[in-house]
């Protein structure tokens, strides 16, 4: 079922149109073809920065699958086909992203790809508030092609409101091992560890889901045991309780 269905991403249409023998009951149509579920995205931007409006990050759907068949994502697809003027109907949810409530504690945020919305959301506040205690990490292919918001992450690095590391998987020489947030944290071990373990820095991860918010927390858990002198287990145990405490918030998606 993986190697045929999941793997190539076969849609239901494509699987029926391979298997004309198959004859669907009316009353079970829509129990096979399910109606499109509400697309959800991150807002990216403070009100306190922007009074009144809502900013979205958003990528375009649009690739082939292994089997040459060409994809575009409905929703993005006819988000990407807008005009300034057209109306849409949209609902806003309480996220759950809260802020420590001292200004002097620091916060890390690690934002790969589109999963810097929140991250600018979160940093937009804090620079509102005037704390300037704010590290970003972000990741993406190419510095010229998707760095998003990258001038207002530089801005703030440069006025000192913002540590920024950025890490661009697709733009050094081929053959050469591409870069990830995750080892960016690893080469910033003695930082992390002091703003984690000696400052109680909060942790924001966000992205998508597969294997990058394990290896962030593996690269923080390294931080705490080749700097802060913890033990392996010490130190899984201590990501296990910060996130108890509210100090670490993943908000992923698949």
């Amino acid at each position: 079922m993986y190697e045929y269905c999941q793997r190539p991403r076969r849609t239901i249409r494509e699987v029926l149109e391979e298997f004309r023998s198959v004859k669907i009951p009316r009353e079970y149509v829509f129990d096979l073809f399910p109606p499109l579920r509400p697309r959800q995205f991150s807002i990216a931007n403070s009100v306190k920065t922007h009074p009144r409006k809502i900013h979205l990050c958003i990528a375009i759907v649009q690739y082939r699958t292994m089997l040459k068949i060409p994809r575009r994502g409905v929703c993005t697809s006819w988000l990407a086909g807008l005009k300034p003027g057209d109306q849409l109907q949209i609902g806003v949810q309480k996220g759950f992203i809260t802020l420590p409530p001292d200004l002097t504690t620091p916060v890390i945020c690690v934002g790969p790809g589109t999963g810097v919305a929140p991250m600018r959301a979160i940093i937009q506040e804090r620079i509102h508030d005037g704390t300037y205690e704010n590290t970003l990490y972000f990741g993406c292919r190419s510095a010229l092609k998707d760095h998003h918001y990258g001038k207002e992450w530089e801005q703030y690095a440069s006025e000192g409101k913002l540590t920024y590391r950025a890490a661009f998987s697709r733009d050094g020489p081929e053959g050469v091992q591409r870069t990830y947030v995750q080892q960016l944290i690893r080469e910033d071990a003695a930082r992390i560890c002091e703003l984690v373990d000696k400052r109680g820095a909060w942790v924001y991860i966000s992205g998508s889901s597969n294997k990058m918010p394990a290896a962030v927390r593996a690269a923080i858990q390294n931080a705490l045991v080749t700097e802060g002198g913890q033990t392996e287990e010490e130190a899984k145990e201590y990501i296990v309780k910060i996130e108890k405490e509210g100090r670490l918030i993943e908000e992923c998606w698949s």
